[in-house]
């Protein structure tokens, strides 16, 4: 793992897609935005330092290393997540 927070200059959400809200509320992210910071993290180069930083920071807040950090976040997002597939598969939009 890289040292000090140089790593953070390497890492895909900042290099490729700075436009999502990775330290926004998980509330104000749409589905298709999660789905994009997933994907982004899933690649990412500097993942394991990104995940080992806001575990020794137990951070609270923002999308870390493929997954929000709000301890309320998590069910939510799941919840949403279920509707949004159960609307589709009924064909609506979610």
């Amino acid at each position: 793992m890289a040292r000090g927070n140089d790593w953070m200059d390497s890492g895909s959400c900042v290099v490729l897609r700075p436009d999502l809200p990775w330290t926004g509320e998980w509330f104000d992210a749409t589905l298709g935005q999660l789905a994009a910071m997933s994907r982004t993290c899933h690649t990412c180069p500097v993942q394991l330092d990104c995940a080992e930083r806001a575990d020794r920071l137990r951070v609270t807040a923002g999308f870390w290393a493929g997954r929000y950090h709000d301890p309320n976040a998590l069910d939510l997002v799941r919840i949403h997540d279920r509707r949004a597939r159960a609307a589709v598969e009924l064909g609506g939009a979610a």
